[in-house]
């Protein structure tokens, strides 16, 4: 991913995240690389267009993230939701992550979506 793939969804979801949308540039890059440097981070296309960027942040436990441009979420596509699982379920195979973070409601509708269980105590999902 790179981090103007990011940086376009966000301004895109402006409405949602205006706290990031406060930012200035230099902090948004940063935040964004934060998402880079700390686990994985992937951008998703569809016939050359970007529709999404996502990754698992990991330090023990998976902190995940993923982001579409809303008129993606109005029209989701099945071929990215089942491209998305994929990717999430490989790298939580590869790094042994059987629960998930995750505190925003695209999240937790994300992470349902792709087979997590929401943990009675919230914010946490488990991997079914």
């Amino acid at each position: 991913m790179q981090v103007e793939d990011l940086l376009l969804i966000m301004e895109q979801n402006a409405d949602i995240y205006p706290e990031f949308a406060a930012l200035s540039d230099e902090q948004k890059r940063a935040a964004s690389n934060l998402n880079i440097l700390a686990g994985t981070a992937e951008s998703f296309f569809e016939d050359g267009r970007l529709v999404g960027v996502g990754g698992i942040r990991y330090t023990g436990i998976g902190e995940s993230w993923f982001l579409t441009p809303p008129d993606i979420r109005r029209n989701r596509t099945l071929s990215l939701l089942r491209e998305a699982r994929r990717v999430f379920t490989e790298t939580c195979d590869e790094r042994c992550l059987r629960r998930c973070y995750a505190e925003s409601k695209i999240s937790d509708n994300f992470l349902k979506h792709i087979g997590f269980k929401s943990h009675p105590k919230g914010f946490i999902w488990d991997r079914s």
